[in-house]
Formats: C-alpha cells, structure tokens, sequence
C-alpha cells in the first residue's frame, strides 16, 4: 500500500523493436538458350536451371523438386535425371543432390536428396540445375526433350530450418509478372504464399542421332615447295575440321596426289605426317599400306587413327598440317615429279576421305549424301550441307637438291659512292641444302641460267661489257647481253633499267656447280663510263643490282628477251655426277620467302 515515490528512468519505457516475417523462398528461372542440338548418348546435358532465395527471417530447408515435360516432348527421351547445386557461390554447379531418377507417371520428382535436402541460408542465393543423359533411341512423335516445374502439383517441397516446420503454399508467376498457378494453403490467409516461383521452361533440346563434321582447306596459304629428298616437307596440305552437335572422333584420312605426275608420288613420298598446327609432333603417319583394302583413289596414302586420337571440337577449328617424308634417291626418290595433295569427295563411309564418329552418340557419321540438309554427316570442301567439293592443295615439285638462301654478298655498304671503270656491282651468296641424295653421287645445284635487274638511274654503263663469274675464280667469265624493260636489246650506252640475262652457263667455263651443304658466290661486271651523267644538272645517280621473278612455280619461259609478262629469271638444273646438260633436270623457279634479292645500293 506505499506510495511510489520516484520512477527511473523517467519518460516512455519501451522493449527492442522486433520484425515479424514468415519464413519465404523465392526461386527465379535462370536464362538458357532457347534451343540446342544433341545426339544420342551424350551424357550430362543441361535442361533447366533456377535460382533460390531464402528470405531475411529463417534458414531454407528444401527437399522436393518436380518437374514434367514442356509441350508434350517425351521424358523417356532422357535417362539419368539428375540434381546438381552450386556450394562454392561461383553460379556454376558443382555438386549432385540425386542422381539416377527416372521419368515416373510423367514426371521427374528428385526427393531423395543426399543429406535429406539442401539447407539455403537466410538472405542467401543457390543456383541448381538438371541435367540428364540423353537416350540411344528416341520416343514420341517429336525428337525434343524440354522440362519445366510441374505446377500441377506441389513441385517445391521446404521447411524452417530450425524447426522443420513446412513453408506452406505455392504461388507460380509467368515472367511478366502474372500469377499462373496456386498450391495449397497460404499463411497469411491467401494473400501470400510462402514459396513464390517465377517459371521459365528449360532448354529446347534437339534431338539428333550424331553430328556434323565439316572438313576444309585452311584459308591460309601454302606456298609451292620444292621437296628435297630426304627430307621432313614444310606443310603441303592445310586442313581445317569443324564438328557439330558433339565432338567427333576422326577414325580415317585418306589424302590423293593429283597432277601430271600423281602416279610417281608414292615412288618419291615415303610417307605422309599429320600434325596439329602448333606441334612439332606428328599425331599420325599416312601410308600405302595404310590403305588395306579399302576401295580408295588411286595414288593415295590412308592414315588410320586409334580411339580418340584426332578429336574435332564442337564449334571449334581444329587444324591440321600435312608434311611429307621424302625419299632419297637411294630409296627411289625422283627429282622433277609435280603433284598436289588432295581430299576426293566420293561420299562412301568405307572409303571415304574423311571417316569419323561421334564422341557422345558413338555412331558413325554418314557419308553426305548430297542434299541440302544436314543428318550426321562428314561434309568434304564445303561449309554447310550440299554435294562435297574436291579439296586441292597447292602444287609442288620433288628435287634432290636445293638452294636454302640467297644474300647479298657485296662487301661494299648501301651509299658507297658509284665506282668507275670495270666493276663487281652485283654479288649473291648461294647456299644450297645439305642432302643425302648420293645414288650417282651426290646431287649439285647447278644454275644454268640467270637475269639479273639493274637500276642505273643517270650511268652511263659501257655496251656489251656485262660479264658473270664465280667470284672463287675470276679468270673465268661470260659475257651478258642487255636487254630493256620490253625485252629488246639494248644497244649503245646502257643506263637506266635494264635487264643483264646471263645464259648456257654449265657450257661455259664458269663454274656454277654447288655441292650439298655449301655455297658459292656469282658476280655481275660492269664497265662504268660515268658515275652521274647528269652531275652538272644537279641529278643524283644511283646504281644497283637485284634478283626477281624467280620465286614462282608458274614462271616461265626463261630468259629477258621478249614482251612475254611471266618470264622466269632464274634457271637451274638437278644433277647428279652421272648427268650431263643434256638429260639434267632443269627448274625455272626457287623456293625462297622473299619474291626480291637486292646487292649494294650506291649513290653519287
């Protein structure tokens, strides 16, 4: 009955605030391709992924995913359905909750998680994902295989962590917003349901029964070579291989020699080497042999890879070089023999060029058989599906022996004053390969015949003294004759640009001969009558020599004389100690990187 005398703290006394929330899960379709092909037996393919969100008031526990088909496709074209998460945060699954379910009574119902389900922290996001196995054999009218929550039913099955009390009803959104379905009992009366799905069907997937392979020439290009024998070829044969659908196990290449001399090419080419581009190792060896019995072109060299050695990527280039290993001529190689490598079209699955299967499907693809569409195929010089196009590599020519370079070998540098008087102006460094081509013995380079370029921009050059000689003897020489741009002699004073042709010379006592592995200098003479004859106008007079036109296949004939637009500048002959001029092989052309060789530039 006392009196309260005094109150602390004085004014308003409240508890902490407190927020009310119901437990909630949020789930969200995650962005997929619309649609995707894949062929039968492919494993793990991707069908539907969703995101989840516990909301701020507890932990999520989740135990039931449903889902159905989309659009009536068959579920039975699946097999293995399983339940993958994402632990790690990184939106990539990583884990599998269950796997092994089967379509059930039309619909594919994982609730026998390991762990018993999979716990969502508050205010926390996971990503899921179905995949499946694809089945060997399709069901239902239409070869596609979609999923999509089964919203006829409870398809999303959660509780409170910490209780286990169960989230009660389901509200599913279309992606604009709009309420689709309703399950069950709300908890705040119907107003909100504590699982809130906003659908979104998974990936169309076509069905196919294999890939695609596509087989064509690299764009880049290959120059003509000269194939020494003995020798590992640069490549002669690019080829690029493009899989659809799925990665495809490339079992069979079959590569032809075509041109005038393709029957000549098995006696000249010991074998033939496949190497991815980039890799100094070969991952197959084309043979004769190699062919068996397969009813092939003639001319040609099969390689025959084991399981997985040569796999196509999907959606990928995958590029592959063709080297040849030469023969020496002790084993038969042939000095002079043209051919090219080729890919025949003939679509046959036995003798096919190219022969291949599929990685996931396991099945061999199909010859193409020429229409418009595409049905697991190998399709042959061409990128989408119609009739095959031949596939025809550069030509090339087989030597036994061969220059690797050509220099300038003036000791005088760029800008040295004009000489006068009788003169080196011109002076190349030949260097020839080293070889093991001994059948008769050893095989020289030996040039036969050359056309050098000459700027003589205001020299006065004296007529007819144009000489050429081995610079280790220069007692002995040829005299060259003058020619214009047009190829019309010159007579007089030469000057300005002129063309020197030096020929026939193995019949002359220049020596031309260059052995294996070594090198020789030849010389161009001049008699120079006046180093600038336009010094008293002021004019700059400038003098030099250079190599051209010797680096193409298709040069020819030799020579400077005559309005002909394609003439070689070079002639060389193969020969052998049993040669004579006679019967010696002779080229029109070298194989050099650099279409121009130029000697000092001199100035006055």
């Amino acid at each position: 009955g006392d009196k309260v005398g005094d109150v602390r703290p004085r004014g308003n006394i409240a508890g902490n605030f407190h927020q009310i929330a119901n437990a909630t899960l949020t789930i969200v379709g995650r962005d997929m391709a619309v649609s995707s092909s894949v062929v039968q037996n492919a494993k793990k393919k991707s069908l539907i992924e969703f995101e989840a969100f516990a909301g701020e008031a507890e932990d999520i526990l989740i135990t039931q995913f449903v889902f159905e088909s989309a659009n009536q496709f068959s579920l039975t074209n699946g097999q293995n359905y399983t339940l993958w998460v994402d632990t790690d945060g990184d939106v990539k699954v990583d884990t599998i909750l269950e796997d092994g379910v089967s379509a059930q009574n039309g619909q594919i119902a994982f609730n026998d998680w390991a762990g018993g389900g999979y716990v969502i922290p508050a205010e926390e996001t996971v990503v899921f994902q179905v995949k499946a196995d694809i089945a060997s054999s399709y069901q239902g009218t239409s070869p596609l295989l979609q999923i999509r929550f089964n919203t006829g039913a409870t398809f999303v099955e959660a509780e409170e962590l910490d209780d286990g009390s169960s989230l009660e009803g389901i509200r599913t959104f279309n992606e604009g917003g709009e309420i689709v379905a309703s399950n069950g009992s709300y908890t705040d009366g119907g107003g909100n349901a504590a699982i809130r799905v906003t659908t979104e069907a998974g990936i169309i997937r076509k069905l196919r029964d294999n890939g695609n392979l596509y087989v064509k020439q690299n764009s880049a290009p290959i120059r003509n070579r000269q194939l020494l024998g003995g020798s590992l070829t640069e490549p002669l044969l690019s080829l690029t291989l493009v899989a659809e659908r799925e990665n495809v196990d490339v079992t069979d290449i079959v590569i032809t020699a075509s041109g005038a001399n393709a029957a000549s090419f098995a006696t000249a080419v010991e074998h033939l080497k496949l190497f991815r581009e980039g890799e100094a190792i070969e991952f197959a060896t084309a043979t004769t042999a190699g062919c068996g019995t397969d009813d092939v072109p003639p001319n040609s060299m099969c390689a025959s890879m084991q399981n997985q050695q040569l796999i196509a990527k999907k959606n990928a280039d995958t590029d592959i070089d063709v080297r040849a290993q030469m023969k020496t001529d002790e084993k038969g190689g042939t000095t002079g023999t043209q051919f090219s490598l080729s890919l025949d079209p003939a679509p046959s699955t036995s003798s096919g060029a190219v022969r291949a299967r599929g990685v996931d499907s396991s099945n061999d693809l199909l010859a193409n058989n020429g229409d418009s569409s595409e049905g697991g195929e190998v399709f042959i010089g061409i990128e989408s599906a119609g009739p095959n196009a031949r596939i025809v590599g550069t030509e090339h020519v087989t030597v036994l022996s061969k220059i690797t370079s050509i220099t300038n070998a003036n000791p005088d540098a760029n800008g040295t004053s004009v000489p006068t008087g009788i003169s080196a102006i011109g002076q190349f460094k030949f260097t020839a390969a080293t070889h093991s081509n001994s059948k008769n013995g050893d095989n020289d380079f030996v040039l036969s015949g050359i056309v050098f370029n000459v700027n003589a921009t205001n020299v006065s050059i004296a007529q007819n003294s144009f000489a050429f000689y081995n610079k280790a003897d220069q007692t002995k020489r040829i005299t060259c004759d003058e020619y214009d741009l047009n190829g019309d002699a010159v007579t007089g004073v030469s000057s300005g640009t002129l063309l020197i042709e030096c020929k026939a010379l193995p019949a002359s006592a220049v020596d031309t001969d260059i052995d294996e592995g070594t090198d020789a200098v030849f010389v161009l003479e001049a008699d120079i009558t006046n180093p600038n004859n336009q010094a008293g106008n002021g004019g700059v007079s400038v003098l030099q020599v250079s190599l051209s036109n010797f680096d193409s296949i298709s040069r020819s004939p030799f020579g400077a004389q005559g309005a002909v637009a394609n003439r070689s500048h070079i002639q060389w002959i193969d020969e052998d100690q049993a040669n004579t001029f006679a019967n010696g092989n002779s080229f029109l052309w070298i194989e050099y990187p650099e279409t121009s060789v130029k000697s000092t530039s001199y100035n006055s």
